[in-house]
């Protein structure tokens, strides 16, 4: 067995295979016009990922712009992570308010 036969997968290819299953079993992939957004909860982080048309690639940050060939063509995503704002995280965030006001702010 080839030592590469079974990798483990980052976040990034990770967030992209949600959306490709989700839009897969969605049979939204013919166009590409009614495409669905994933965000994938975790324990500690909230993943945002969704298909960005050529048109709209300038309105957003190149670091989070990640391209991935599908049916043959190059496409372009959306696709960032925030830290701490996964499902446990947040939950002990409310679990552990107090009357001091602190305030939490969402990059949503």
């Amino acid at each position: 067995i080839n030592e590469n036969a079974v990798l483990i997968m980052n976040e990034i290819n990770e967030g992209f295979y949600a959306w490709l299953t989700v839009n897969l079993m969605n049979n939204t992939l013919k166009n590409f016009n009614n495409t669905i957004a994933v965000l994938d909860l975790r324990d500690s982080s909230l993943q945002i990922i969704f298909y960005l048309p050529p048109k709209n690639l300038q309105n957003y940050e190149s670091q989070f712009v990640k391209q991935y060939t599908i049916m043959g063509i190059e496409r372009h995503f959306y696709n960032q992570s925030h830290l701490d704002f996964g499902l446990m995280e947040m939950r002990i965030k409310i679990l552990t308010i107090n009357n001091d006001n602190k305030k939490y702010s969402s990059p949503c």
